[in-house]
């Protein structure tokens, strides 16, 4: 794979995890395609070789950057990942963009030639997609089966993007290439903890969904995380599927929060009840500009606590009078996220 001037930029972050690391990259460099691609790997400070490895035994083959979490004086593992994910992005230079983590792999050696070239045919699209799947760390081997039953993914095609994510539940990031029609840097994210699922939504903008039919991203999962060890809110709030992309994505805003009617309900919940979470938490979401996570404080003024409340009444009404329209969300926006502007649709 030739990095000069690329067509394609792959992003892998990694932290000690020399070996699966290496199963990535080859399944990445294993790719045959008629144009360059430029293969990046940001690691975060690991003590186990990687540096040695990504120097040594892929020098030339990949662009081996190094990111200290230090910097980010933090012990959450998502943040953690969210910079280093932002520091691998800041050498991305293709006209397309994947992204991928060390511990998961792409199986076949057409999938990136396949992909480009379905976007390079359809201009009018800003994503391509495939299915994946899910297998146990201990058994990687195991059949792959699609993850998604969604019957859009069983059919190539283009799809406009509010059916796309109206219809199709999940996807990893890793199943997309994004056409990189703007450049985004750690300075103008908008404070937003910055995780890999926004990468696809940030770059969709009014564009259409390619898909492709194909499975060939492995997502792997491992019995034991670094978040093992967090309370239960905690990981609740931190893996909230979708709030973000409310933000992200204005143009499908009323999307994104039909998909996500329970999380505004369960955080508003939290907060009313003043269930437990911790300065961590609070720290990480206290970054970004929506009122109902950036407020995540046992001490709030009256005027916000009284917020929460109506937010929680109104989703309770939206649920119980199956109550979906525009107007509907107008409402929850503007009490959930905060001032609705003109891109922002419903």
């Amino acid at each position: 794979m030739n990095t000069s001037t690329p067509m394609l930029s792959v992003v892998i972050i990694s932290h000690n995890q020399r070996e699966v690391l290496r199963r990535c990259i080859e399944s990445v460099l294993q790719q045959q395609t008629t144009f360059p691609v430029q293969v990046i790997v940001s690691d975060d400070r690991s003590t186990d070789g990687t540096r040695e490895m990504l120097t040594e035994e892929y020098k030339g083959r990949v662009i081996a950057t190094f990111f200290d979490s230090d910097k980010c004086n933090t012990t959450l593992t998502l943040e953690r990942a969210s910079y280093n994910r932002l520091n691998g992005l800041k050498y991305a230079t293709g006209k397309y963009l994947i992204n991928i983590d060390g511990d998961d792999f792409y199986t076949s050696t057409d999938l990136f030639q396949s992909m480009v070239d379905t976007l390079e045919a359809h201009p009018e699209c800003t994503l391509c997609c495939q299915n994946y799947c899910v297998v146990d760390s201990e058994n990687v081997d195991v059949p792959h089966i699609p993850a998604c039953t969604s019957e859009i993914l069983m059919r190539e095609g283009m799809v406009p993007a509010r059916k796309f994510f109206s219809q199709v539940p999940y996807l990893h990031a890793s199943c997309f290439v994004a056409r990189c029609g703007k450049v985004f840097t750690a300075d103008n994210i908008e404070g937003i903890p910055y995780d890999d699922n926004m990468i696809p939504i940030r770059y969709l903008e009014d564009g259409m969904v390619a898909v492709v039919n194909r499975c060939d991203f492995v997502y792997v999962q491992y019995g034991h995380s670094t978040c093992a060890s967090m309370q239960d809110n905690d990981k609740s709030i931190l893996f909230l599927p979708e709030i973000f992309l409310a933000r992200l994505a204005p143009s499908l805003a009323g999307v994104f929060m039909r998909r996500n009617l329970g999380a505004f309900s369960f955080v508003s919940e939290m907060v009313i009840k003043r269930e437990p979470i911790s300065n961590d938490v609070r720290t990480f979401f206290g970054h970004c500009d929506i009122f109902i996570l950036k407020n995540l404080n046992a001490q709030l003024d009256f005027g916000k606590r009284l917020r929460y409340h109506l937010i929680h009444a109104w989703t309770s009404i939206m649920f119980a009078l199956h109550l979906h329209s525009p107007f509907a969300y107008r409402i929850l926006y503007r009490l959930a996220m905060g001032d609705v502007t003109a891109d922002v649709k419903f």
